[in-house]
């Protein structure tokens, strides 16, 4: 299932919305037609800050697409999936409305050189159910959830000293995978690495949930075959180990 819209078809004939799968983690191929002729496509990745603050997932769905004014001046414009025959939303363009030769303001011009937005770490620590945390620890598994919110926080994978921290706690039940998050998120090293979040549909996102979508598990010590063994290997430590909380700190505010 695909849940879109059509939200703008602006008298230049660029059409803006946003469109996603709702049991699928891949941006959805778009395509719009007006009398069975296909007039744009595009491609619904973009952020949108809007969305992301309505809890449409993490943000990433929207389009932006110029349509042939020659084949589109009037009629029903629809979206549809490449490929599909299916009408997921619907926008009927008046006779007169579409103005291809009109004058564009000052204003207009100066909007359209403003770079698309980015989600930074200050969206997602304002919305850090986007990424459905709980869920990534279900499917993944105690040790390669760690690894990954590792991966996407700091840009590197956990030492070994830092499994031995977090894994007991979370078998635990004294942690939870928000916790984790959470306090990675507020450690001194993240805030200090200056690193922005990179997008969900970039390849090596780490926070996919499926395990057939995630590239490599990390180093040697991380093994694929046994994500959450019983032991693990405290051979392998960072020269500067970091300074762990204790469990109860991880329930103090910040």
């Amino acid at each position: 299932m695909i849940d879109a819209r059509i939200d703008l078809v602006s008298p230049a004939g660029v059409v803006e919305g946003w469109a996603r799968y709702e049991n699928r983690f891949e941006s959805v191929e778009l395509q719009l037609w007006v009398d069975d002729k296909q007039v744009g496509a595009a491609t619904a990745s973009a952020f949108r800050r809007d969305l992301l603050a309505a809890g449409i997932g993490h943000g990433h769905y929207a389009y932006r697409c110029k349509i042939s004014l020659d084949q589109a001046s009037h009629g029903v414009l629809e979206l549809r999936e490449a490929g599909g025959e299916v009408v997921l939303a619907s926008y009927t363009i008046e006779p007169g409305s579409l103005t291809p030769n009109r004058r564009i303001k000052r204003g207009t011009i100066e909007s359209l050189l403003v770079a698309p937005a980015r989600w930074s770490m200050s969206d997602v620590e304002a919305h850090p159910e986007a990424l459905d945390l709980e869920t990534n620890l279900m499917e993944l598994g105690p040790k390669r959830y760690i690894a990954m919110v590792y991966r996407f926080l700091l840009g590197r994978w956990p030492g070994a000293h830092e499994y031995d921290f977090y894994l007991p706690n979370l078998r635990r039940d004294l942690i939870s995978a928000t916790d984790i998050f959470r306090t990675v998120f507020n450690s001194a090293e993240r805030k200090n690495n200056g690193l922005e979040p990179m997008s969900p549909f970039d390849p090596g996102y780490p926070l996919r949930g499926r395990r057939e979508q995630l590239h490599s598990p990390g180093p040697a010590e991380f093994d694929l075959q046994d994500p959450d063994p019983l032991v693990i290997s405290t051979a392998i430590l960072e020269s500067e180990p970091t300074n762990l909380p204790s469990p109860a700190m991880l329930f103090e505010d910040s």
